[in-house]
């Protein structure tokens, strides 16, 4: 079967996969309750006198739930000639989800077309509005007995775009940044996407940041992306943008299971196939949501140069990060003391636990090599002669295909990262293709432990002293959490004389305001009559202050 092109058809089957339908999901079509639906509820005994009288809703039910096995067992030979009865006499629902069970089980492009393309002739109907998208998705690229006619797509989807629906209105978009089927034009492109974005569709939103920060067909730019997040504002600057940005790639954005595709197709136009096929494999295994820190680094590097502090706090955090691939320990307290000494009272707390808690000693696993994306797999880019891969013969420019059976392609950087990291005790099998040899060869490596230190040059040590300075600014700038870490101090006497007192009262007004941590230390020193007089009334009013505050915190009545 010929596989279609990497754009939404509809809810349901990947269009990686094969064909695929949905019955009735317009994006932004409203699709009044119709009369018919009486007979939803309907048992077969009752739809079967009407159906056989002609009444077409009886028998697009009845066929329906015969093809799907609700309400009675599945029987395709009983419920497709329904369908078809349904579908001859004019009925929209019929005739789309006729389509549909031609794409999705029969695979069959041209009947699915048949029917789609006579639902489509009432497009003011909602479903004839889904019936257009589907004629205009399969056209794209064809099936197996259909050929691409990328014209008539665009005829369609123009025909949904124009009466609301969303999704079409990407698609056309995609079109025309493409050139298929209509004349390249950039500016109609966006013209589609903000339409869409005006419906509130939140991924054109995404999807047009990501065109303006990548600067697909068009030069980047950091403040177009960011008007197209959030909406224009005449007052930010490209500093602010970048932050944002920065912000917008490290949370990334969460996709439905029908819009999957036509984000893996935008991700192989801006970033190439690579990446792409990275995300869409990704989602079998672990989700739904597309994020790139290694870009939202790059972003919020070019904000903190320029000074921007939540840029450089956000920065530090992700370089803290010591699961990742990008950990830094140099670079986080750069940032982390740069955002400090400007006042910012997160950064503040954040230095103050770092210095709490002294410089990371991670014993991690590693084989001596680092990669990048590539065609087939990852390329080696340089390979440690003193680890396991050199040892080995891994060599730079070798070709990394498979890592423990799974294609290369799926895991990605981070995702070998990872493998490499939860091998202990375990080999891990690299699957190499080589230049100038036909088969692939095989590496079986025993990762070995490497210790990651903080360099001294990062000036991170174990001091609470300082950390009780850092914790003492952060709270008088009002960080409720800096507020909590300076009362901790007082109590365990920790760079300070030990003052139960006065970690009572610190924790007093952190509970005040809606801290619930401070509350439950409260119960804790009330219980054990730790700087005042023991009380168990006391002990339990803030232990059930603390739930209180923990499920309002949580969103919880």
């Amino acid at each position: 079967m010929r596989i279609l092109a990497a754009i939404l058809l509809c809810a349901g089957t990947l269009f990686f996969t094969g064909l695929a339908a949905c019955v009735a999901s317009s994006g932004r079509v409203a699709i009044a309750k119709p009369a018919w639906q009486i007979h939803e509820k309907d048992g077969i005994g009752d739809l079967l006198p009407l159906a056989e009288k002609g009444d077409k809703g009886a028998q697009y039910q009845l066929g329906t739930k015969y093809l799907t096995g609700r309400s009675t067992p599945k029987d395709v030979g009983e419920g497709l000639p329904w369908l078809r009865a349904s579908a001859e006499q004019g009925f929209i629902q019929a005739q789309l989800r006729l389509g549909s069970y031609y794409a999705n089980e029969e695979h069959s492009g041209a009947k699915a077309l048949d029917w789609w393309r006579r639902a489509a002739e009432t497009i003011d109907d909602g479903h004839g509005v889904v019936a257009a998208r589907n004629v205009g998705v399969l056209m794209v690229a064809g099936s197996r007995d259909t050929q691409p006619d990328p014209a008539e797509a665009a005829r369609y989807l123009h025909k949904a775009a124009e009466r609301g629906d969303s999704k079409a209105q990407v698609l056309l978009a995609t079109l025309y940044f493409d050139g298929r089927g209509v004349e390249r034009n950039f500016d109609e492109g966006v013209r589609w996407m903000k339409k869409a974005i005006d419906l509130d569709y939140a991924l054109a939103r995404y999807l047009l940041a990501l065109v303006y920060a990548e600067g697909f067909d068009v030069t980047p730019s950091s403040t177009e992306a960011v008007a197209a997040l959030i909406g224009p504002r005449t007052s930010r600057t490209e500093v602010e943008a970048s932050y944002t940005l920065g912000t917008f790639y490290e949370k990334g954005f969460s996709t439905d299971r029908e819009e999957r595709p036509m984000l893996a197709w935008w991700l192989t136009r801006i970033f190439g196939p690579e990446e792409s096929r990275r995300f869409f494999d990704a989602q079998e295994r672990s989700g739904d949501r597309w994020e790139d820190r290694g870009r939202a680094i790059l972003w919020y590097q070019k904000s903190a140069e320029a000074g921007n502090v939540g840029a450089q706090v956000n920065l530090s955090l992700l370089y803290f990060d010591s699961r990742s691939e990008y950990f830094d320990c140099a670079q986080a307290m750069r940032w982390m003391k740069s955002a400090a000494a400007k006042g910012d009272p997160t950064a503040q707390n954040n230095l103050g636990s770092a210095y709490k808690m002294g410089p990371p000693e991670l014993t991690i696993l590693v084989v001596g090599v680092r990669v990048s994306p590539a065609t087939g797999g990852l390329k080696v880019d340089e390979v440690d002669a003193a680890k396991p891969a050199g040892a080995a013969g891994l060599r730079v420019n070798d070709l990394i295909v498979q890592v423990n059976g799974e294609a290369a392609t799926s895991l990605g950087e981070a995702g070998l990262l990872y493998a490499v990291r939860g091998s202990e005790g375990r080999r891990i099998s690299l699957s190499v293709r080589r230049d100038g040899e036909t088969g692939d060869r095989t590496f079986d490596l025993l990762p070995e432990k490497m210790v990651l230190k903080c360099p001294e040059e990062a000036g991170l040590r174990q001091d609470f002293e300082e950390a009780f300075g850092w914790y003492q600014k952060s709270a008088d700038g009002g960080h409720l959490t800096g507020l909590f870490y300076l009362a901790q101090a007082y109590r365990k006497g920790q760079g300070t004389a030990r003052a139960p007192a006065k970690a009572i009262a610190l924790f007093e007004k952190g509970a005040a305001r809606g801290d619930w941590q401070a509350a439950q230390e409260l119960a804790l020193m009330y219980a054990e009559g730790e700087g005042v007089e023991k009380s168990k009334v006391k002990s339990n009013e803030w232990f059930r202050k603390a739930v209180q505050l923990k499920h309002r915190s949580l969103g919880k009545n």
